[in-house]
């Protein structure tokens, strides 16, 4: 871990869904199309 604390080492994203595309997400990882994290995206958290 203290190679990513160091910035030496960063994980690869994939793909980011909304939070209510759950479903799709699912889909898309059980596909085993992607190469790195698939990510959900809280849109509710605030932001803007």
């Amino acid at each position: 871990m203290d190679a990513f604390a160091e910035g030496k080492l960063r994980p690869v994203l994939d793909r980011t869904f909304p939070f209510n595309n759950l479903h799709d997400a699912h889909v898309y990882m059980l596909s085993d199309a992607q190469v790195g994290k698939i990510v959900l995206v809280n849109e509710w958290a605030g932001g803007d």
